[in-house]
């Protein structure tokens, strides 16, 4: 069996287990596509029975005192036959905790059929929500066993959930002599408190050879300390044009090699952050074909049905075609494609593999 690379906990392997562990997965053909199924989290159209429903609203709420708190087990998930297939996990949360992983389906919780709102938020529909501090029996299908777990749930809104995940996933190893960070950017936020944040944990990955940042799925809102995190001033002027009005942080601005992950999951402000970066030379793109959708959600206040008034909805972003690198309906081809289908259920994460091995080949 292949010795995968566990993102979960620091690595150190020396280079030549890392050639053979790149031989390892190409002849094995884990590198090459599996049957995909439907990959996307959020939908055009978002209802209050919907988890991602509950992410934008906290993300676009004026306040914080406006966030809606939710019972959930920190997963994101797309419905199949069978129940719900886990498409993410966030560090640190319930499912993560318990040894959730992506490709698991969620089959019952108590007995009763799992959904990821109403399973945890039997008032939803009433829009009452109220912590739920009673354990949770959870049966999951993993490559065609059945396995059982006891956990509960977080009663929190999902812009912290998010931003905390982001935080719990920050890592470090080393292969050999180089060193490795990694960061997967759950949340992108603007809030003061947040873009300190994401500027310490650059700090304290500046040493690192090269980053590895992690942009499938997530949500979030750019600010210009981001694109300024890695991008000098003339690279700032080529890339978002001098209209940008951004100022490059100088000396903090990380110039290393930058290993981009995304999938078709990729979208929004992650996608538009990803395709910018992409444009750099020390940038090299892996996964799969993000999804296009630069444009952002607007809320419908409209009575559409009795049981359910508010939705969000997907408005395409006109003023992406202004960038060459980021026009609506055109998904970021990455350099190099690893398709991961959320079907393939492995201990290990095939495209954060790829990255790794592909930034020790340019560091």
């Amino acid at each position: 069996m292949c010795p995968l690379f566990n993102p979960d906990r620091p690595i150190r392997i020396g280079s030549t287990k890392g050639l053979a562990l790149f031989l390892c997965l190409f002849f094995s053909g884990l590198l090459i596509p599996f049957l995909s199924i439907a990959q996307t989290n959020l939908t055009d159209t978002l209802s209050t029975q919907d988890l991602g429903y509950y992410l934008v609203q906290a993300f676009n709420a004026d306040q914080s005192t406006d966030r809606q708190p939710i019972n959930h087990l920190g997963i994101e998930g797309t419905k199949v036959t069978k129940g719900i297939m886990v498409t993410g996990v966030l560090e640190g949360y319930p499912a993560h905790a318990v040894g959730i992983r992506r490709g698991d389906t969620i089959l019952s919780a108590n007995d009763e059929p799992f959904h990821p709102v109403l399973t945890l938020n039997p008032g939803a529909r009433r829009e009452i929500f109220e912590p739920d501090l009673d354990p949770i029996n959870l049966s999951y299908l993993r490559n065609n066993t059945i396995q059982t777990t006891r956990l509960n749930a977080v009663f929190e809104n999902l812009f912290d959930s998010y931003r905390t995940a982001t935080r719990n996933s920050v890592l470090e190893f080393n292969s050999g002599n180089k060193v490795i960070g990694y960061i997967r950017l759950w949340a992108i936020s603007r809030s003061t408190h947040d873009l300190n944040t994401f500027r310490e944990i650059l700090t304290s990955l500046d040493h690192c050879d090269g980053i590895i940042l992690d942009l499938r799925s997530g949500y979030g809102f750019i600010d210009h300390i981001h694109f300024a995190s890695f991008l000098s001033d003339n690279e700032l002027r080529s890339i978002l044009g001098k209209s940008s009005k951004i100022e490059s942080l100088a000396s903090s601005t990380y110039r290393k090699p930058l290993g981009i992950l995304i999938d078709n999951q990729t979208s929004g402000r992650n996608e538009f952050f990803a395709s910018a970066l992409a444009q750099l030379s020390r940038t090299v793109v892996i996964g799969d074909t993000s999804a296009g959708k630069f444009g952002t959600f607007q809320k419908n206040k409209r009575n559409t049905r009795a049981d359910d008034t508010v939705k969000f909805l997907y408005e395409p972003q006109a003023n992406a075609e202004q960038y060459k690198f980021a026009i609506e309906g055109q998904g970021l081809v990455p350099d190099q494609k690893v398709l991961f289908p959320f079907n393939k259920n492995i201990a290990g994460d095939l495209q954060f593999d790829a990255a790794v091995l592909t930034l020790l080949g340019t560091i």
